[in-house]
């Protein structure tokens, strides 16, 4: 698996992982050979990304394609693994918890990918979203508005900086309450 991982990060990189992992049923064949045991396949991926990643940003991005594999494929489809997937949010939650320097997180296209295939997945007698689809969105949204936080924090800052080497600059007040309205 780490042989495959490397390779296909190493070619293509987040696109080679995702497709490696679909063409070869890897997920599939993980839980066939541990009994759907959720946990047991999402430590495997996990383990397999850590080897192989050589710095945070590409384990970032293998843990990301891996994620994104269990959800679902370029057509729509869905697959019947969101369950993995949230494994491995767990146990990125719980390494990231271990050893703040990792900063590993899931984007939120993955954050989406997890969203779209809980909220999707087959679950004839309930009526309700499913809480664990309704925990991840909230997630997704806390990290989408610290964002645009940090993003209109130096975009003021910017605007601020500008202000004062310029006689013709827009007074601050004026920049933040424009970029309040934006």
């Amino acid at each position: 698996l780490e042989n495959i991982l490397k390779e296909a990060y190493d070619e293509r990189d987040t696109d080679g992982v995702v497709d490696v992992i679909r063409a070869n049923n890897i997920v599939e064949q993980l839980s066939s050979n541990n009994n759907g045991n959720a946990f047991v396949v999402a430590d495997t991926l996990v383990s397999a990304a850590i080897n192989v990643a050589t710095s945070n940003k590409s384990l970032a991005a293998i843990l990301n394609a891996q994620i994104a594999s269990c959800c679902g494929d370029s057509i729509g489809s869905i697959n019947n693994y969101p369950q993995i997937a949230l494994a491995m949010l767990d146990l990125i939650d719980e390494m990231h918890d271990e050893d703040e320097s990792t900063m590993i997180k899931p984007d939120l296209v993955t954050l989406s990918l997890v969203y779209y295939s809980l909220s999707h997945q087959k679950q004839p007698h309930q009526q309700e979203e499913n809480p664990s689809a309704h925990l991840i969105l909230e997630r997704a949204q806390q990290m989408s508005k610290k964002a645009a936080g940090s993003s209109r924090r130096r975009a003021l800052a910017a605007e601020r900086r500008k202000g004062s080497n310029n006689n013709n600059a827009i007074d601050t007040k004026e920049a933040e309450k424009q970029l309040q309205s934006i």
